[in-house]
This record gives structure tokens, sequence and C-alpha cells, in this order.
């Protein structure tokens, strides 16, 4: 259900992450996504054991360079954030993240906006040297 993508890395880009607890939230995600002009290739989900692979939290795969980003975030509220979505993984929730078009404000609040409406318990920004909890 998701496609292969580097989660929290050196160069993060502008995505948002959220939290649901049931597929259909996700389904009705994707239906406003496409009413915002977003497809498919915008939207990942990570899901059980394999979303917890694809998270790598700790850094095991992916060689030294990803064990030294995932040190230095240690002393980030970034590695905090990583950890909350790890353990939603293992409460066998989802963890759906969006890739922004572009890193703007107007397309953020707009992201915002269908992650809530669509159910998302915990919605965070990411982007360039800047995180953001975005769940009002």
């Amino acid at each position: 259900m998701s496609a292969r993508v580097s989660h929290f890395g050196l160069i993060p880009r502008p995505r948002l992450y959220g939290v649901f607890n049931r597929p259909e939230q996700v389904s009705a995600l994707r239906d406003t996504l496409a009413t915002l002009g977003m497809n498919a290739k915008h939207l990942s989900v990570l899901e059980g054991s394999m979303g917890i692979r694809q998270l790598n939290s700790r850094g095991h795969r992916g060689g030294l360079l990803v064990r030294l980003v995932r040190n230095a975030q240690g002393m980030t509220d970034e590695q905090r954030e990583i950890t909350k979505y790890r353990e939603a993984l293992q409460r066998e929730h989802l963890v759906v993240l969006v890739d922004m078009p572009r890193d703007d404000h107007r397309v953020k609040e707009q992201l915002r906006q269908a992650f809530q409406q669509a159910g998302a318990s915990s919605i965070d920004y990411f982007g360039t040297f800047v995180n953001e909890q975005l769940t009002r």
C-alpha cells in the first residue's frame, strides 16, 4: 500500500504525517487530496510490521549515514515524533504521509484541514530544519 519512501532523512522533503485508526479514514483523505489536485504518488501509508521496517526509526537499515542521522535526531524533537509513529504502528494504527507538491503555508493549511476532516488523531509537518505539530 506504500511506495518506497525515505522517512526523516538528512534532507527532509516537505511532508505532513498523520495517524489514522481505520482504512476508511485514509480513503476519505485520498478523496480529498484528489479534489486538491494531488494523486496517489503524493500519499504513502505505513502499516504494521512492514510500516515499522519502512519507518526505520532506529536507523538499523541504510548504513552508517542513516545511523548517524538517527543519532543526531536523538538530540531533537524529531526523534520523539519518529518514536510516536513507531508506537502508533505497533498499536496497529495507520501512519499516512503526504508529500507536499510545494512548501508553502497555503498548501500546508489545506493538507492539515484534509487530514483533520478525515479523522487523523495526530498531524505533523516536517520540512527543512523544522517540524511543527498541526493538530488542533
